[in-house]
């Protein structure tokens, strides 16, 4: 992940948090600023499935929205992707990450 630095940055603090999110603080010398980032997910497809994880694990319960569905990943964190057109594009959230999107091979 890449994040904007604000201009010259003379200290930097990050620490994990429990959620799996990293908080970091920047000391740009007049003052400091703070941005939380969140893990990202990722998205294989295949085989009439798609299947979300979090570096390797399956995430449960996230959401796909595209082509006027929404779809939702089981406890092994795949989903159904019958009905859908090749090459449809989908958005893919869930509590706690970054989203991402993908297209239906």
């Amino acid at each position: 992940m890449h994040v904007a630095k604000p201009g010259s940055v003379y200290q930097l603090e990050a620490g994990a948090r429990p959620d799996g999110s990293v908080a970091v603080v920047a000391n740009t010398g007049s003052k400091l600023q703070s941005q939380r980032l969140l893990p990202g997910l990722s998205v294989s497809a295949g085989g009439g499935f798609a299947r979300v994880t979090d570096d390797g694990f399956p995430v449960a319960g996230a959401t796909l929205k595209g082509g006027g569905k929404t779809l939702k990943t089981n406890a092994a964190g795949r989903a159904s992707l019958a009905g859908l057109k090749k090459r449809t594009a989908l958005s893919v959230t869930a509590a706690g990450y970054a989203a991402t999107s993908f297209r239906t091979p």
